[in-house]
């Protein structure tokens, strides 16, 4: 093999490597999750860097304005996580993450001075290869609980 030839040959390798990182975009390069899927399970969306290309999948209100339950999927990471915002009374309000592997999680609602409201983040279920939906269970007087769609 010529001294060219090789020359060429390393050159077109270059070639292709710069254009696969070139390929790889600012958001891509960015955001770099810690967990994927099963190993989601049991941890925190914003902890784990799953939140950066989180969708609201579901937003569903509860009667009374007692507030709303959000369901939230990360792509990056496939696991769901719900969301319980906006309840405006001290306590009794709560949210589970359901998966039909039958994982869950559930939290509390807490008090958010910022919104003068009650609200909590559950930690994560696995949502590859499954479907996930959340549950938000207000005060006893709203029965039946308040359920999003399934994803």
């Amino acid at each position: 093999m010529s001294r060219i030839s090789q020359i060429a040959g390393v050159s077109a390798a270059a070639m292709v490597m710069a254009s696969a990182l070139l390929s790889i975009t600012p958001a891509q390069q960015a955001h770099a999750a810690n967990c994927y899927a099963e190993g989601c399970y049991q941890h925190s969306a914003a902890q784990e860097g799953c939140t950066a290309d989180a969708e609201q999948i579901y937003k569903v209100s509860a009667p009374y304005s007692a507030g709303y339950i959000q369901l939230y999927y990360s792509p990056t990471c496939r696991a769901a996580w719900g969301r319980l915002q906006g309840a405006s009374w001290e306590g009794g309000d709560s949210i589970t993450v359901y998966n039909l592997d039958g994982e869950n999680q559930s939290c509390d609602g807490i008090f958010v001075k910022a919104s003068n409201t009650w609200g909590c983040n559950t930690p994560m279920v696995n949502d590859a290869g499954t479907e996930s939906y959340a549950v938000g269970y207000f005060l006893e007087y709203i029965n039946p609980p308040v359920h999003t769609g399934t994803y």
